[in-house]
């Protein structure tokens, strides 16, 4: 956000169909108001960003201690904002940060599907907010999005060469049970039967690129040949089966070191 783009953001938030979603704007926006919104965009510990059409700012939205997001109506429908946050919350959760809350009037049941659409999850109890532009309190209620469920919901793929990684699901309890068939039982592989390769499926479940996790290693025409385990993303990996371990560890190491690539 620029002090350029001030006079267009003063005027979408002005707009009555934006303004009596957003509490604390006070309709009408005065150059003093979308300042506030500029400190707000340069504070470090906010990530403010401006939507563009043909040059032409649509809108905005912040992921930072508090979750929210604005759309010029006359672009409203179009899918903009859906896949604006899509890619904002990928690149947001692709390294370690809090769970993100954004907080939304009952009533405004575009926000609502939005967030629902996003896999943000609804608390069960509502709170009541002053909104500006409705001149009274309103009820809302608090949506949570955390990293885990971030990535639960959109799982990381990586290219390694001709191959793609994915994360091992418990779905993937027959293929991990094939994949140490034949292997000497050690350190850090699960023994062998389905209650223990069920228990390590959990426990190396994707969580967030800092811990440990189980990677599938798939061809293009999605057939299990390897699985990986990695530490802490950037770390060593474990693999098997130990005949390919040697052939995929290059390949599978720099696929997996740089979580900003997924």
């Amino acid at each position: 956000m620029r002090d350029d783009d001030l006079p267009e953001i003063a005027a979408q938030l002005s707009d009555p169909r934006v303004a009596e979603w957003l509490a604390a704007i006070r309709p009408p926006v005065d150059p003093a108001q979308a300042r506030e919104v500029l400190a707000v965009a340069r504070d470090p510990l906010q990530t403010v960003r401006l939507l563009e059409l043909s040059g032409r700012v649509i809108g905005g939205f912040c992921i930072g201690p508090r979750f929210w997001y604005w759309l010029d109506p006359r672009h409203q429908g179009g899918g903009h904002m859906t896949c604006a946050l899509h890619a904002a919350l990928g690149a947001c959760f692709a390294r370690d940060g809090p769970p993100l809350i954004a907080t939304c009037r009952e009533d405004n049941t575009a926000s609502v599907a939005l967030l629902h659409r996003l896999g943000f999850s609804p608390r069960p109890v509502t709170r009541r907010l002053f909104f500006h532009g409705a001149g009274s309190a309103m009820t809302c209620r608090d949506h949570v999005m955390t990293p885990e469920q971030w990535h639960f919901l959109n799982p990381p793929r990586r290219q390694a060469g001709k191959l793609i990684l994915r994360p091992a699901r418990q779905e993937d309890l027959a293929t991990v049970q094939q994949l140490l068939e034949g292997e000497t039982p050690a350190p850090p592989w699960p023994r062998p039967g389905a209650d223990a390769v069920r228990a390590f499926l959990e426990r190396h479940r994707f969580r967030g690129w800092a811990d440990p996790a189980l990677w599938i290693v798939e061809t293009d025409e999605r057939r299990a040949i390897a699985m990986a385990l990695s530490t802490a993303g950037s770390g060593d990996t474990h693999l098997r089966p130990a005949r390919l371990e040697a052939q995929l560890r290059p390949a599978v190491r720099a696929a997996l070191s740089d979580p900003g690539g997924a």
